[in-house]
């Protein structure tokens, strides 16, 4: 029961986390360069992104410290049995209350995308294309299968969570 409680509240706090990255954003949004998918720049958004996975990164670190838990940021690694590139996962949490692999998404526009569908699109008003994006639902899921082959006995219980 103790476990659950705690999970919730890792839960809670990350989604916290996520409402207190877009308001960072709308208030502070006149201090950064808005991204334009019309010219898209890739090293722009490159950059958008890694100050998202730094402000979810720095909240996380917080969270592992309270809970005496182990953050692991850009974690990246080859593929055990092809000594290939496997995946880069955001971000790893771990807690006595589980392991949690988070991908953060630092966008702005609307975002419309099913669990099923491949790629999600992101429109942003007065933008006259849109910028399409892999399924974060589907990335996380790979990046917990590749986790999960690295271990020779049973993984732990992983949660996926995806902030944006």
């Amino acid at each position: 029961m103790f476990d659950v409680l705690i999970i919730l509240i890792i839960v809670f706090v990350i989604l916290i986390l996520g409402a207190l990255v877009v308001a960072i954003f709308l208030v502070f949004r006149s201090d950064f360069k808005t991204i334009s998918f019309d010219k898209f720049n890739k090293k722009e958004i490159e950059k958008a992104g890694e100050l998202g996975e730094s402000i979810v990164a720095n909240r996380l670190q917080e969270i592992a410290k309270k809970y005496d838990g182990q953050l692991f940021n850009e974690f990246i690694f080859k593929d055990r049995y092809n000594g290939k590139y496997s995946t880069e996962i955001d971000h790893v949490l771990i807690t006595r209350g589980g392991v949690f692999v988070i991908e953060t998404k630092y966008i702005t526009g609307t975002i419309y995308g099913k669990e099923s569908d491949e790629e999600w699109v992101c429109f942003k008003k007065g933008n006259l294309k849109n910028k399409t994006m892999r399924n974060p639902i589907k990335q996380n899921t790979t990046h917990i299968n590749s986790l999960k082959k690295m271990f020779d006995v049973t993984s732990p219980k992983m949660t996926s969570i995806v902030i944006f």
